[in-house]
C-alpha cells in the first residue's frame, strides 16, 4: 500500500466531493501523513481502532491512516458504536479491546490502551499486513460473525482489473464490505468518490448523479428497483452515467430489463460479493442482467448440488468467532444455477430452499414469475411454519399506487391458477402500498 499512498503525493485528481467541498489526492496525502505520524509516535501496531463508520472524508482519512500503519481496524455503525452491549460483545467475541474513536474525534482525541489475544488478528500483525475487520448482518437469529481481511489482498485484486470509471458514489453504508470497497477501488485507481451523509434517497441519488456527473453508479437491486418505482430515472439526469452495478441479494430479471429499457445507454453489472470474500470481479448477460459471469482469470468457481464454491485471493484471512472452513473452495452458502452458455443466476440462500410435499423451489423462482402480474412493484416469498401441512407460501406484494387491491387478488388468483404449478402457488396474499426495504437497501422479507 506504500507504493500506492507515494502516487497520491502530487495528484490533482480529486479525491473526495463532499458538503465541505473538494478534497485532491494530494489533499488526502498531506492529511494522512499528519495522521500517520502521530499513530507512529503514540501507538504500537498491536493496538486496534474501532472508528464509527460515516462516509466522510476525515474517516476515509482515519481508516486509511489504520491500513497504512498496519492497525487492526473496525469501522462500527452508528447506532453500535453507540451502544455499551456491542461494545462487550465485540470485544469477547474476537477476544479483543479496542480504542474507539468518534466521527468528529481523531487520534489525538483518545487514550493509549488497547490489546487482543486473537491468533488471526495477531498473525495479521506478524505477517506485517493491513488487517480490516467486518461483520455480517447477524440475521436470521444467528449472532453477529467478525471476520478479518487484509487490505493488500483487495488493493492486488483492483490492480489486476482494468479502471472503468472516473466518478462514483459512496453509496453503500461505510461498515460493510461494499462501502469499504467502494474506497479501496477509487484510491487504487484514484478516481473521485462523492459522499453525502444524508440518507440516501432516489431522488437525492440522482441528483447527485446529475450534479456531480457521476458515471459509475454501485448498488442493490432492491434500491434500482425503487428508483424505478419512484420514476427517478431520467435519461437527461442519467445522460453521464455510463455503468450501473448491483448485487448482495438476487435480481429480479424483469425489474432491470425494465430499468434497461428507460436508460438504454448504460451497461448493467451484476456483480457476486460476500462479506468473507469481498465482491468478485464479473461481466453480465446484458440480454438478462440477472445472469453474469465470474472473471476466472482473478477467481475461480463450482456449483455442486446447487450450491456455489469460491475460491479467491480476496478470501477472508478467518473469522474471529467462528468455525472457518478449510482452505481452499469457501462454500458461500448460496445456490445458484449455471446456463449453457456459462452464466450463472443465483436463487438466494441455500437456506431458503422450500420443501413441500417434496417439492423444491426457491422463493425466487415464485418471485420471478409473479412479479410480471400487472401492478405488482415488488415482491418478496417466504414459507412460514404450519402445524397442520407443515409449510405454507406467503407471498407479500407491494401494489402501485393507481391499481385496485380487489381487482389486483383476482387477477392474481387467475394468474396462479394458469400460469403456475400448483405446488408454487402462494396460501397467504399480503399486499401492501409501502416499500419493504431495509436500512441497507435490501429486500425486507420480514412478514
Amino acid at each position: 500500500m506504500e507504493e500506492l499512498y507515494n502516487s497520491w503525493k502530487h495528484s490533482s485528481k480529486i479525491f473526495n466531493i463532499s458538503e465541505s467541498g473538494k478534497k485532491t489526492y494530494a489533499d488526502f496525502f498531506n492529511d494522512l501523513e499528519k495522521s500517520r505520524e502521530h499513530l507512529k509516535k503514540t501507538f504500537a501496531h498491536t493496538q486496534l481502532f474501532v472508528l464509527e463508520a460515516s462516509n466522510d472524508y476525515q474517516t476515509y482519512v482515519k481508516f486509511v491512516s489504520c491500513l497504512l500503519e498496519k492497525h487492526c481496524v473496525f469501522m462500527s455503525a452508528t447506532y453500535q458504536f453507540v451502544d455499551p452491549e456491542f461494545r462487550i460483545l465485540l470485544e469477547n467475541e474476537t477476544q479483543s479491546s479496542f480504542i474507539y474513536i468518534a466521527a468528529e474525534e481523531s487520534f489525538n482525541d483518545i487514550s493509549n490502551a488497547s490489546a487482543t489475544k486473537n491468533p488471526i488478528i495477531l498473525q495479521a500483525i506478524q505477517d506485517k499486513l493491513s488487517p480490516f475487520l467486518v461483520r455480517t448482518s447477524g440475521t436470521s437469529g444467528n449472532k453477529f460473525k467478525f471476520i478479518c481481511h487484509s487490505a493488500e489482498a483487495f488493493v492486488r485484486k483492483y490492480l489486476q482489473v482494468q479502471n472503468h470509471f472516473q466518478t462514483t458514489m459512496a453509496f453503500s453504508p461505510a461498515d460493510t464490505i461494499a462501502g469499504i470497497e467502494t474506497l479501496m477501488e477509487a484510491i487504487t485507481h484514484q478516481n473521485t468518490l462523492v459522499s453525502d451523509r444524508e440518507k440516501m434517497t432516489p431522488l437525492k441519488v440522482s441528483e447527485l448523479i446529475e450534479k456531480e456527473q457521476i458515471d459509475y453508479f454501485q448498488t442493490t437491486p432492491s434500491f434500482l428497483n425503487l428508483m424505478l418505482i419512484s420514476k427517478a430515472f431520467s435519461q437527461e439526469k442519467m445522460k453521464m452515467l455510463k455503468k450501473i452495478a448491483y448485487g448482495s441479494e438476487p435480481a429480479l430479471s424483469s425489474s432491470l430489463l425494465a430499468i434497461k429499457e428507460a436508460l438504454p445507454h448504460i451497461e448493467f453489472k451484476h456483480t457476486y460479493g460476500m462479506s468473507e470474500i469481498g465482491i468478485l470481479s464479473t461481466t453480465t448477460d446484458q440480454n438478462d442482467p440477472a445472469r453474469f459471469k465470474f472473471n476466472q482469470d482473478i477467481n475461480d468457481f463450482k456449483i455442486e448440488e446447487g450450491a456455489l464454491f469460491i475460491k479467491t485471493e480476496t478470501r477472508m484471512l478467518g473469522y474471529l468467532n467462528y468455525v472457518n472452513q478449510a482452505p481452499g473452495w469457501f462454500k458461500t452458502g448460496d445456490a445458484a444455477e449455471l446456463d449453457g452458455d456459462g452464466h450463472i443466476k443465483i436463487l438466494g440462500r441455500t437456506d431458503d430452499l422450500i420443501n413441500l410435499a417434496g417439492r423444491k423451489f426457491y422463493p425466487y423462482e415464485v418471485e420471478d414469475l409473479l412479479i410480471r402480474i400487472e401492478g405488482a412493484e415488488d415482491i418478496s416469498v417466504t414459507a412460514e411454519k404450519n402445524a397442520l401441512i407443515g409449510s405454507v407460501i406467503v407471498a407479500k406484494f407491494l401494489l402501485a399506487a393507481d391499481y385496485d387491491e380487489q381487482d389486483f387478488r383476482e387477477r392474481l388468483k387467475v394468474f396462479c391458477e394458469t400460469q403456475l404449478p400448483s405446488f408454487m402457488c402462494p396460501h397467504k396474499i399480503l399486499v401492501t402500498r409501502e416499500p419493504f426495504i431495509t436500512s441497507r437497501f435490501k429486500k425486507d422479507r420480514k412478514i
